[in-house]
């Protein structure tokens, strides 16, 4: 039986993400406008499916309409016999064209979209660190197995640290800068720009989950020396750090970015959470204190959207915050353009059927 959550989080999906995304990437040479250009990209070859969203809920929205006087009316008839008036439910939705799975299925099919693009982004910041650390370690050693032996060591280091430093400078800011956010591929939030090992290696909550391919500094310098080869084997946290320390002193002199992004994040879930409101359905028959359940518990969902965004956009990649953000504000114009053309068109239908009726 295949794993849900390994088929939206791992895999195929993620790979096809992140080959996307490096794609993207090489067209326009910077990360940031390349999650632009993908979210963009994504959103529309997904509209078609926008649409029928909407239309489903729309038809499901004119049905409650035309219901909810016959829904309380069950109300009243039926008492407090919920089996009954469940059933007398169920039956008016048939004869209505109502369909249960039209209010949540968009929202399931967001979620599982969702998933997937963050499998991929995870993937992406991932194989983008892993990738820059590895050549700033080839780097590294260029000028330190240069000049080892001819300088005094202390100095071999420090000539070897600057062409880190210089080689960033030259082929990697421009490419991971976005905005104000230093590192796309780090939260717009407190964050360093340029991860420490520790953030690198963990694959917990806003870790970059590198893993373990290049060997310990040190011991690459013996395993030369010896003329032995380098496995793939062998890191650790002394040989991050002596490639990366004076890259991370230069660069990590304030946070990556400002909370911009999170802020930005949370104000358009909410906005798009109020635009999205479905119709509401009459409470099922019950105690007062029931029916004040229901109603809290759904105000309370409607919330709980806007912190999720928030959680992931302050402790994950800037790059999928831009990509939430993005999202969120073509997902808003997408719905503020379908209410106009839908006003228009129940304008249209209650004008046709008043002329009709008063002939």
């Amino acid at each position: 039986m295949v794993n849900l959550t390994n088929l939206l989080l791992g895999g195929a999906v993620a790979d096809l993400v992140e080959k996307f995304i490096s794609w993207i990437y090489g067209l326009v040479g910077n990360y940031g406008v390349a999650v632009i250009v993908f979210t963009l990209t994504l959103k529309i070859v997904l509209s078609p499916l926008d649409v029928w969203q909407k239309v489903s809920m729309r038809k499901n929205n004119k049905a409650m309409e035309r219901m909810k006087p016959k829904l309380e009316k069950l109300q009243k008839q039926c008492g407090g016999n919920r089996e009954l008036y469940q059933q007398k439910q169920m039956q008016l939705y048939k004869e209505e064209g109502y369909k249960m799975t039209g209010s949540c299925l968009p929202m399931i099919l967001t979620m599982v979209i969702f998933f997937m693009v963050f499998a991929g982004f995870r993937a992406t910041v991932k194989t983008v660190n892993q990738e820059m650390y590895e050549d700033m370690y080839q780097t590294y050693f260029a000028v330190y197995d240069a000049e080892k032996g001819t300088l005094d060591d202390d100095l071999v280091i420090e000539h070897a640290q600057n062409a880190v430093k210089e080689k960033f400078e030259s082929e990697y800011k421009s490419k991971i800068r976005f905005l104000w956010v230093k590192n796309v591929f780090m939260p717009d939030s407190w964050k360093d720009p340029i991860p420490n090992y520790k953030t690198y290696t963990s694959s917990g909550l806003g870790g970059v989950g590198a893993t373990d391919t290049v060997p310990d500094a040190e011991a690459a310098a013996k395993l030369r020396e010896n003329g032995g080869s380098i496995g793939n084997d062998e890191f650790g946290q002394k040989g991050y750090e002596t490639v990366m320390s004076a890259l991370m002193d230069s660069q990590n002199t304030r946070w990556n970015g400002f909370l911009i992004l999170p802020l930005l994040t949370i104000a358009i879930t909410v906005l798009s959470t109020k635009l999205n409101k479905p119709a509401d359905v009459p409470a099922a028959p019950g105690s007062e204190d029931q029916q004040q359940m229901m109603q809290a518990n759904t105000k309370m969902m409607n919330w709980m959207m806007p912190v999720m965004m928030g959680i992931f956009a302050i402790f994950y990649s800037s790059a999928f915050t831009v990509y939430m953000v993005v999202s969120s504000l073509f997902s808003t114009a997408f719905q503020l353009i379908y209410n106009l053309v839908a006003k228009k068109v129940d304008k249209s239908e209650e004008d046709k059927r008043l002329s009709t009726t008063y002939k």
